[in-house]
């Protein structure tokens, strides 16, 4: 539980912890950027065009979609990571997140049918609910 004291830039809480409030928007996003900065790898390869990432094929449906698996050897954290890009999102669209992730996280990314990658055809079902279905299968 926090409790206020009358200065509106700090708080105090219950153990006796002052800490101070960003002073604007601006400060926020200049204390975020500097995270960021910190965080990011400079030279990063794109990652769907990595000669060390797996280019896997899921059939669905007497079709396929594309997923990207991406393992480092080292990675930090135990479980995977699973990116659904939205309605034809192109994967530089994520290049900033790994940015970030780059040689520390096992992690896949799905493509789903209406990507380029995919092997639908043209005429192929394009609904919500078989895209759903189609990523079950991916992920099972």
């Amino acid at each position: 539980m926090t409790e206020g004291n009358t200065n509106s830039d700090t708080i105090t809480l219950f153990d006796g912890t002052v800490l101070t409030l960003p002073q604007s928007l601006e400060q926020i996003e200049q204390d975020t950027l500097k995270i960021l900065d910190n965080s990011i790898q400079k030279d990063v390869p794109n990652f769907w065009e990595m000669e060390e990432a797996e280019h896997i094929y899921v059939p669905v449906e007497g079709r396929e979609i594309r997923i990207i698996h991406i393992k480092p050897e080292n990675p930090i954290s135990k479980r995977p990571l699973l990116f659904l890009p939205g309605w034809a999102v192109p994967p530089i669209a994520f290049q900033d997140l790994y940015e970030v992730l780059h040689n520390k996280y096992d992690f896949y990314y799905l493509e789903t049918r209406e990507k380029t990658s995919s092997r639908i055809g043209r005429f192929g079902d394009f609904t919500m609910q078989r895209k759903a279905k189609d990523i079950a299968v991916a992920i099972k």
